[in-house]
């Protein structure tokens, strides 16, 4: 494939600097989804614990995965069962 393929035109070169820059926009993103709910330092140890788990994942999907996997997590962790996030209820989404 060449460097005008749909690759080139993504941006998926799987440059790791640029997977971390997406886990970082990731992080913040459910840091805010979910600060309602739960406390900041839970919140950081479940983004750590699934980044630790997606070791291994090209760099140019982990992104995705991370943001996928951290949010079923804490999901996983509300007491209600998640009831109150899916509904929007005490967060903006």
């Amino acid at each position: 494939m060449t460097a005008s393929g749909p690759v080139a035109e993504r941006g998926d070169d799987g440059d790791p600097a640029r997977a971390r820059v997406g886990s970082a926009d990731v992080s913040a993103r459910i840091a805010v989804e979910f600060a309602t709910f739960l406390p900041a330092e839970v919140i950081a140890e479940v983004i750590r614990d699934c980044r630790r788990d997606l070791q291994g994942v090209s760099p140019e999907m982990m992104p995705e995965l991370l943001e996928r996997l951290a949010r079923q997590c804490l999901i996983d962790r509300l007491p209600d069962g998640g009831s109150a996030h899916r509904s929007g209820s005490g967060a903006d989404l």
